[in-house]
């Protein structure tokens, strides 16, 4: 266990409970997903060894921003999502510019090197944006790809209408109906 933080079973198997426990008592959840921008550049670089060094050094730092109901976890790679029981959005949302902001101003020393990383992170929260465990995810990861797609270095609150899965559905679909009139 490279970083000491709980792994994607750990995360999968609390958020289950979480929403069965929220069947029998109404509650609210915020997820913070977020990866390192550019990591693959430090791996490519300077080798997997800094890397690791990186990820242990994010998690040392981020497990200081979170409330002690917080869990972050480390579901991959240098992907990490960080589950907020009893959080409103506002909540989420202090603590989602709180870690943009210490990733960007922490130095990682690599050897001779200091580089300052960056991250993107996405938030969505239940019950405003989701009704299960799956669309939750889904929409927290998507709005970490809307925080990317604007420029990196920031968070982002799920946005339906910035959904580039259902646009993408649609689009799709849009294909469908010209194919099918074309062989009309």
């Amino acid at each position: 266990m490279l970083t000491g933080l709980n792994n994607r079973h750990r995360f999968e198997q609390d958020l289950e409970a979480f929403f069965h426990a929220a069947e029998r008592t109404p509650s609210q959840l915020a997820l913070l997903v977020f990866d390192l921008d550019e990591f693959k550049y430090v791996n490519d670089t300077y080798g997997h060894r800094a890397g690791d060094a990186v990820l242990n050094r994010i998690a040392v730092e981020i497990r200081m921003l979170i409330r002690g109901e917080d869990t972050l976890y480390r579901l991959g790679g240098d992907e990490f999502v960080v589950l907020m029981a009893h959080a409103s959005e506002h909540e989420a949302a202090q603590l989602a510019e709180r870690i943009v902001r210490r990733i960007a101003q922490a130095p990682q020393d690599l050897g001779e090197q200091t580089l300052r990383l960056t991250c993107s992170l996405g938030i969505a929260h239940f019950p405003t944006h989701a009704g299960n465990a799956q669309d939750l995810v889904a929409h927290a990861d998507m709005a970490m790809y809307q925080a990317k797609h604007t420029g990196k270095n920031r968070w982002s609150v799920y946005r339906p209408d910035h959904d580039a899965s259902r646009a993408m559905a649609v689009h799709l679909g849009w294909n469908d109906r010209i194919a099918h009139a074309a062989r009309a």
